[in-house]
């Protein structure tokens, strides 16, 4: 027991360093917590509305399809084509934009350049550029799926 006097002189001596060390111990835990939590609130938002807005993006790209097989059929006019492409369009990259902020960076950064496609195509519909987009609509869709199930054979 003669050790403990020296113990107390020393802790006296280095309550300031212990105090900092316990500091920022707990900065450190607080921003692990902080991640982690971000990332399980990402996890389950793409679990549940991600599922919905892929569904959205399906039906978006099924209805440019009906569209340009409506064209390629000739049952319905380019000017016609444009009219109806327009409005579909804004409604893909709303769903884009939702849809965004629930993806891994890799599917965020493809949402993103398709929806600068979608708005650069807007200016100038043609039928090619329509049709370059649905197929870019279904590969961006495909990879998110399939990200979804990963996370779920994961968890």
């Amino acid at each position: 027991m003669d050790w403990l006097p020296e113990f107390w002189d020393w802790l006296r001596s280095n309550l300031d360093l212990l105090a900092n060390l316990g500091s920022l111990a707990g900065f450190i835990s607080a921003g692990i917590i902080f991640f982690r939590a971000r990332a399980l609130r990402k996890h389950y938002m793409l679990l549940t509305r991600g599922l919905e807005l892929l569904d959205d993006l399906d039906k978006h790209s099924s209805a440019l399809n009906d569209l340009l097989d409506a064209r390629y059929q000739e049952v319905i006019s380019y000017p016609i084509l444009v009219r109806k492409v327009k409005p579909e369009l804004d409604q893909c990259r709303s769903t884009i934009r939702g849809l965004s902020s629930k993806v891994p960076l890799k599917a965020r950064w493809d949402l993103y350049n398709l929806h600068r496609t979608i708005k650069r195509a807007q200016k100038d519909i043609t039928e090619e550029r329509v049709f370059d987009i649905y197929s870019e609509l279904l590969r961006v869709a495909g990879d998110i799926k399939n990200h979804i199930k990963d996370t779920k054979a994961r968890a």
